[in-house]
């Protein structure tokens, strides 16, 4: 065995031999990466001059190579290339915006619009959601082709449920912008459809839309969704248990819709939410089976031709049957350029594979470096293919089985490590128990593709199928109990992490440097985790100071709903109508009070009396430090007082009827604010109101939460 530097010196140092797409995907997506974070709006136009001028330079060097006595700065070639490459990727993600297309059917006016249904219709709760793409727009009985994807929203019911893929609707032009996160730190719900491309959305009523052609998509692709939900029905006749085949159809076919939530995230906490996502360990895994139930055809040129051919065809088919997921794709595009490599004995580098697959994507579908899939599918393969080599040296082992462990474990933990700072950054938690979960799911999750798969084939032979289905759901069940075992463990999950983009940055340099130092044991790499360390210790002490040291009152802006957050550095009150297991509650304020570092906090109701140090609230009346509130709400009762008492703020929720003349008679106050329940009439009607009053007005309709710095 070599010595620890050498070998790890070998490593990477065949990693780049091995690698030129690598090289070529960094400055390329490092472009991309500047278009959709750093600087939108750079001027086309310069980027073309300079892009062109780079290429003609580039072309004069390599003329001029011993003229110009080019050998002397090699260099200089190559920063060219970087330029052409960084401003190419530049240009492609600006590009691919279509709001900048001058079809984009948001940039003229229009009263109908024509479109196809480009997404599988999927039922969540009581709507139904699907992506449409605009193919005409409909203004003064003209039509005029059109471009661009609108987010459509139907209430579910039988009226609709023969809407399918491929299926040409006529709409009302009634639609709106997709609304930004309204509370601090809510989900940017906004910006996830903005990598999708899709910036705009309808809710379309029963019977205000017109079905013009059925079933006029892709036919590959309607076939798939059609054969993805027959084998999905399939299932779900065969294993008794709702949620057991709720899990197989995610895991063997990325159908997703009919997930319990509370299971999802029983696999989130303890780390194994990767298996419940069509990923590239499905696609290697069919891959296995592919190639093992053909291995007779390796015997002639022609067969393994055939073989290539086969599974190639295979593999993709795979794919589009469960979607076409990023995950997916970069699988089988690997996978596609090693079995062909094999098949003509051509050597092919796991790196440059990974990287060619990137590019190839990025190519297609510039907007796919902003899908958190994207990242984190190649993420954790990068680490696979570079850190788990290098972990795995780590420990020399010597008994069989207990090497077989340490190889589980190592894979496991060089994926984690891969994409902890984007896992932490994303979701906001860290599974502590995740080498324990990846060791358990493994040997399960290769089981239920493979009974389900089984399943699927002999489903005409119901008495075989019948023992099948009773066998998958089981697995599948003990399998999820042992889950939810794990997750109930003490500290089985570091949650309420909540780290700025560079703070993510360092957190990877601190990775990188770790693996790096862990077996060439050079200064540079242990300075890189000192100060990398330093950084990241100095940043959350900062956050916890400005967090203890803050005293605020924020009015979330909650639909139907009063929701109001008293806090005192680490401490707070939320009054509020939501119960803490409301998906409202999780979804508006729970990321609010996880992103301030608030340990210890209490709900209260809007009847609820109470005197604490910071807050005091007797009836409708709030007194927090040196802040003063008055809430008015349905149980609110108008009082006319000998003498006016001075308030800071009133706050009016939208099941109030508000008479701001009266409250004038008993109330001296400076400010209103409107909750979001209000309509929209009344928002005017306050507004008016407080304007003749000199007062000042906020509404929280459809604005951001309202903060206010208290001392």
């Amino acid at each position: 065995m070599l010595p620890q530097t050498a070998s790890t010196y070998s490593i990477f140092a065949r990693q780049k031999a091995e690698s030129p797409f690598l090289l070529i995907l960094i400055p390329f997506m490092a472009g991309m990466a500047c278009c959709l974070w750093v600087w939108p709006a750079a001027p086309v136009a310069i980027l073309y001059g300079i892009i062109l001028l780079s290429a003609f330079a580039f072309c004069v060097l390599n003329i001029g190579y011993v003229k110009l006595k080019v050998y002397q700065q090699q260099w200089l070639g190559g920063f060219l290339i970087l330029i052409i490459l960084f401003i190419t990727g530049y240009l492609l993600a600006a590009k691919s915006d279509d709001r900048k297309h001058p079809g984009f059917f948001a940039n003229q006016q229009s009263t109908q619009l024509l479109l196809q249904i480009n997404s599988e219709p999927k039922q969540s709760g009581a709507y139904i959601r699907f992506e449409g793409l605009v193919k005409q727009r409909i203004y003064n009985q003209h039509n005029y082709a059109s471009t661009g994807k609108l987010m459509l929203i139907m209430p579910a019911g039988q009226h609709n449920s023969t809407l399918e893929y491929g299926d040409w609707l006529l709409i009302p032009a009634n639609y709106t912008s997709i609304a930004p996160p309204y509370n601090p730190a809510e989900f940017n719900y906004k910006k996830y459809l903005a990598n999708q491309n899709i910036y705009y959305q309808a809710f379309i009523s029963p019977g205000k839309y017109q079905v013009v052609r059925k079933a006029a998509g892709n036919p590959a692709i309607a076939y798939a969704l059609r054969l993805r939900r027959r084998l999905v029905n399939r299932l779900q006749k065969g294993i008794s248990n709702t949620e057991a085949a709720a899990v197989a159809s995610t895991l063997m076919l990325g159908y997703n819709a009919e997930l319990n939530p509370d299971l999802v995230q029983a696999y989130a906490i303890t780390g194994t939410l990767h298996v419940l996502s069509v990923s590239g360990a499905h696609v290697a895994f069919i891959y296995a089976l592919i190639s093992m139930g053909l291995s007779f055809l390796s015997h002639s040129k022609y067969s393994r031709w055939f073989k290539a051919i086969f599974t190639i065809a295979l593999i993709w088919g795979y794919a589009l049957l469960t979607g076409f997921s990023p995950a997916v794709c970069r699988a089988v595009i690997m996978l596609s350029f090693f079995i062909t490599g094999k098949t003509f004995y051509r050597h092919t580098g796991a790196v440059n594979l990974l990287a060619a697959s990137a590019f190839l994507l990025l190519l297609y579908q510039p907007l796919l470096l902003a899908d958190v899939g994207f990242q984190l599918s190649y993420c954790a393969v990068f680490g696979l293919f570079v850190v788990q080599p290098v972990l795995q040296r780590l420990i020399v082992i010597e008994n069989k089985w207990l090497k077989k462990v340490w190889y589980l474990c190592s894979v496991s933990l060089a994926a984690q490590l891969a994409t902890l700072p984007l896992s932490v950054f994303y979701f906001h938690q860290f599974p502590v128990y995740f080498l324990i979960s990846n060791l358990l799911i493994i040997i399960p999750a290769e089981l239920i593709i493979m009974l389900g798969g089984l399943y699927l084939l002999l489903y005409p032979f119901s008495f075989i199928s019948a023992w099948l289905g009773i066998i998958l759901k089981y697995v599948i069940l003990i399998t999820n109990k042992c889950l939810i075992y794990i997750e109930h463990l003490p500290y089985a999950s570091r949650s309420g992490i909540w780290i700025t983009p560079a703070e993510a940055l360092v957190l990877g340099v601190l990775v990188a440097a770790l693996v790096i130092f862990a077996y060439r044991k050079k200064s540079p790499a242990l300075f890189a985790v000192v100060i990398s360390t330093f950084i990241l210790t100095l940043s959350a002490g900062f956050k916890d100071y400005k967090a203890y040291s803050s005293h605020e009152i924020t009015f979330f802006n909650i639909r139907k709903h009063t929701g109001v957050l008293f806090r005192s550095g680490n401490t707070g009150i939320v009054l509020t109508d939501v119960i803490q297991e409301d998906k409202t509650f999780k979804y508006s304020i729970q990321p609010c009070l996880d992103s301030s570092r608030m340990q210890k906090y209490r709900l209260c109701d809007l009847t609820q009396n109470f005197n604490s140090p910071i807050l005091r609230k007797a009836g409708n009346y709030i007194r927090f430090l040196d802040q003063s509130i008055l809430i008015v709400d349905s149980a609110y009762r108008y009082k006319h007082l000998r003498q006016p008492v001075t308030i800071d703020y009133i706050y009016i929720s939208g099941t109030a009827k508000t008479e701001l003349n009266l409250l004038a008679q008993s109330y001296v106050y400076h400010t209103v604010i409107a909750g979001a329940g209000n309509s929209n009439q009344a928002i005017r009607e306050l507004e008016i109101n407080t304007a003749a009053q000199h007062k000042k007005f906020i509404s929280l309709k459809r604005n951001k939460s309202f903060i206010i710095a208290s001392h």
